[in-house]
């Protein structure tokens, strides 16, 4: 295979989903029958922002 040029474009497809939060991914274990309350509550593939939020109003609630 002969080498790559030097003026080379990379081109990326542009980034599908929501952007990045800048933040690290954890893993819980929760019960199937807390999941399944906070899906009824939350919708359809909303259950991490529903999580998310959950914790945020706590934290603020204990004044951290």
């Amino acid at each position: 295979m002969p080498p790559l040029a030097n003026n080379c474009v990379t081109v990326s497809a542009p980034q599908m989903g929501r952007p990045s939060l800048g933040v690290k991914f954890t893993a819980i274990r929760l019960a199937p029958e807390i999941l399944a309350q906070i899906d009824a509550l939350a919708g359809k593939g909303k259950r991490s922002e529903f999580i998310r939020e959950a914790v945020e109003r706590e934290l603020k609630r204990r004044g951290k």
